[in-house]
């Protein structure tokens, strides 16, 4: 465990938000784990009195791979570049995390699983008050390699993270990428509304008719009306949902959704648009601290090909500035 006070950070602003940055270092960092990419971890955004993001709980452990904040984004949630070439004790890539070391007596690949970080390098710069760049590189004894670039960058209320990722070794990267913000709002936990027609609490609006299997545990805490799905009943701290959505997400705004807080103060929220229209799966993840939404999107690069794409969070309090259709 760690004080977060010891983590190195840097603060965006401009005359509508601030936004407070935890910078990627292999001893200090906020976040060390294996799994998320260690860039563009935004702990904190504040807009007037409004809070968007913040802690979600108090024992924070910078090694725990799912123990991040904020904008927390994965690349290959199922797979690492290289972990099927080498033995115990050999090195494989997490894109965003760099270098690690295969451990002996483990049959595959974890996410979960705590590996090895060795000697992760990133370049951080910060030309201006509003903008960021996180620039990464590495490569494996197997011939696979990366340079990931990614940049943060704040337009009235919208926060602007754009992503290039090429190819630099000699095989192919077929993997795929998920962002999954972890969304708080004014450091309200998930306490549910009751099971009336109440709209007070927290409610993800999705741009398709969600559907999701009668066995999962959303329906404990859920209720699904239109597009929207509505938190009833308060989580406790070992309860969660997850659930992979069904249903028709192959228009162009399957990578947009807002996630909404209201109570009697009024109605605050974030909306997320992203560029990149290939959404192959659309994602659920909710503990007591946050709402997690996660879009995949796939990433297919033979050696030298570059991607890029954008996300926009757009914050809002009394209503969205536009709709999920843009």
């Amino acid at each position: 465990e760690m004080c977060i006070r010891d983590s190195p950070t840097t603060v965006l602003s401009n005359s509508v938000l601030s936004v407070s940055v935890f910078l990627p270092n292999p001893t200090t960092g906020y976040y060390r784990g294996s799994r998320y990419d260690w860039s563009g971890l935004v702990s904190q955004v504040t807009m007037g009195s409004n809070t968007f993001f913040g802690p979600w709980h108090a024992n924070h452990n910078p090694y725990v791979p799912w123990d991040s904040i904020g904008i927390s984004e994965e690349y290959g949630q199922d797979d690492a570049l290289g972990w099927n070439d080498v033995s115990d004790g050999g090195i494989f890539l997490k894109i965003g995390v760099g270098q690690l070391i295969k451990q002996h007596g483990i049959a595959g690949y974890m996410s979960d699983q705590v590996y090895q970080a060795v000697n992760p390098i990133w370049t951080v710069t910060k030309p201006t008050s509003q903008e960021l760049f996180f620039v990464q590189s590495a490569h494996s004894p197997s011939g696979y390699g990366y340079t990931l670039k990614k940049s943060l960058q704040l337009s009235g209320a919208d926060l602007l993270v754009t992503h290039s990722l090429t190819n630099t070794g000699s095989k192919p990267i077929i993997t795929n990428m998920y962002s999954g913000p972890m969304i708080r709002i004014d450091n309200n936990d998930i306490q549910g509304s009751g099971w009336g027609p109440s709209t007070f609490g927290y409610q993800l609006l999705l741009p398709f008719q969600p559907v999701c299997p009668i066995a999962s545990n959303l329906w404990n805490f859920t209720r699904i009306y239109n597009q929207s799905i509505y938190w009833m009943k308060s989580m406790g701290d070992s309860e969660f949902i997850q659930c992979v959505f069904q249903g028709n997400m192959s228009n162009y705004y399957s990578n947009h959704y807002s996630v909404i807080f209201q109570d009697s103060n009024g109605m605050r929220g974030i909306t997320k648009y992203g560029n990149n229209p290939i959404v192959f799966q659309f994602g659920l993840y909710s503990v007591n601290g946050y709402i997690s939404p996660q879009t995949f999107i796939p990433i297919q690069l033979q050696p030298g090909d570059s991607m890029s794409w954008n996300d926009i969070y757009n914050f809002w309090v009394n209503g969205p500035e536009r709709s999920l259709k843009r």
